[in-house]
């Protein structure tokens, strides 16, 4: 199956200026009817999806679909195609093991494809036998207050060298066989971008899925969500809300106005996983809340929590909370290992029910308490350093009120810097020079 708030804009006039930019309408572009099996009304143009599909072979139509439709669709090399369900409308698979198609609905080569309004369900089958809901190849698709329903072992959305646009109250559920199969959205590089936005009806809600709500992995894949439409809940799936392996980036900004527009909830291990080269940048008050093992685990990997359009950071709370994780792999608000490198330059991370921050295995962790914008807090310890790892603390970041130590450090690793905000150190090793390495300049990343 696979290789391994206010966040709307509003209207001005006749047009919102959000939807207009979203949404590419050809001007010659014609309008059908499907009438499946439950359809009221009438009269229709098609009986099935397909047949509607297969009679406009350029695309530039408007396809309304009424019923159920159970079918597999496929599109190719179209462009300016928007399928629009009416109320209640579906497509279903047909079933059949193994199946003799790729998808429930697959998008190949096609562009400005929008997929609105369609609850879209696949068949439950083994884990040798399984489809994805979507797959989409080569192109360029905005999948709109659609309802993707998972059974089994099954996938969501698979795409590669293509763009997907998450839109509004859009639901990825239950790709799930019971044994942690099964991503919301998996997706390839290179060249493959995923869009979490919100509109007027809501943001999109990635849940109940057996392994990741969304995996990104290979160089050139990229999971992001705007700042100011940005927003999505990943919850409750069976590994890691949002995980990126092999070189992947992850940009999730949030704006001050708008606190947990995107949230990574009650995820069965860790909110946010970032291995093997991983980039991840999460600006503004991103909310990690609720995940047992780790809020953020990076290994192998680099990333910032800072502030977006204002001094609120990301919230990383109320994790690690599990008694037994895994072996070299403590709970904690944050955790570092295996050569990664963090620079936290905003955020708050406090009630954790490990270490807020902790880095080992020769990592490194730099702590910028410039503009009021950083505070670990009311963690059983607030840094914790081992393992041949460090600290660097520059412009006073803002590090007590942890229950057993702000600050502490193994026998053969080392924190330096500025400790005037800090309070209960336990660091024999600390060197007490200021500036040691020069803390990025505001606004700036330390990674791409």
């Amino acid at each position: 199956m696979k290789i391994i708030g206010s966040i709307f804009s509003r209207c001005v006039g006749a047009c919102c200026v959000l939807l207009c930019s979203l949404f590419v309408v050809s001007p010659a572009q014609a309008n059908v009817t499907v009438g499946c099996p439950g359809a009221t009304g009438g009269p229709f143009n098609f009986t099935t999806l397909t047949a509607a599909v297969q009679s406009n072979p350029t695309g530039n139509v408007e396809i309304d679909v009424s019923g159920t439709c159970t079918e597999a669709v496929v599109i190719a090399g179209l462009q300016n195609l928007f399928i629009l369900g009416t109320p209640g409308a579906a497509l279903v698979d047909p079933g059949g093991s193994p199946p003799n198609f790729g998808a429930v609905l697959e998008i190949d080569n096609s562009q400005n494809v929008r997929i609105q309004g369609l609850s879209i369900e696949v068949a439950s089958r083994t884990i040798d036998n399984a489809i994805p809901v979507i797959l989409v190849q080569s192109s360029d698709v905005r999948i709109v207050q659609d309802r993707l329903e998972g059974a089994g072992a099954s996938d969501g959305i698979d795409l590669f060298q293509s763009t997907v646009r998450l839109i509004g109250a859009t639901i990825i559920e239950n790709n799930n066989d019971g044994l942690g199969d099964g991503e919301g959205v998996f997706l390839q590089g290179p060249n493959a971008l995923l869009v979490l936005r919100g509109d007027f009806s809501g943001c999109p809600l990635i849940q109940g899925n057996g392994d990741a709500g969304v995996f990104a992995t290979d160089g050139g894949s990229s999971v992001r969500a705007p700042l100011g439409p940005g927003c999505a809940t990943i919850q409750n799936n069976g590994s890691v809300g949002v995980a990126g392996n092999l070189g992947a980036t992850i940009v999730l900004n949030v704006p001050q106005a708008n606190p947990g527009a995107i949230k990574l909830l009650n995820n069965a291990i860790d909110g946010l996983l970032a291995t093997n080269g991983t980039h991840f940048n999460l600006n503004g008050p991103v909310l990690i809340q609720g995940n047992p093992e780790n809020g953020i685990r990076v290994r192998n990997a680099a990333g910032v929590l800072s502030g977006s359009d204002g001094t609120a950071g990301p919230i990383v709370q109320q994790n690690g909370t599990s008694p037994n994780p895994p072996c070299c792999a403590p709970a904690a608000g944050i955790s570092l290992g295996n050569n990664a490198t963090v620079d936290l330059i905003g955020g708050q991370i406090m009630n954790n029910g490990g270490s807020g921050v902790i880095a080992d295995d020769n990592s490194s962790v730099r702590i910028i308490g410039q503009m009021n914008q950083l505070s670990i807090t009311k963690n059983p310890i607030g840094v914790e350093v081992k393992d041949a790892s460090s600290a660097a603390l520059f412009m006073a970041p803002t590090i007590s009120g942890n229950s057993t130590a702000d600050l502490l450090c193994g026998p053969d690793s080392v924190a330096h810097g500025d400790l005037s905000a800090v309070g209960k150190i336990n660091c024999p090793q600390f060197r007490p020079q200021q500036n040691a390495v020069a803390p990025p300049k505001h606004g700036k990343s330390a990674i791409p």
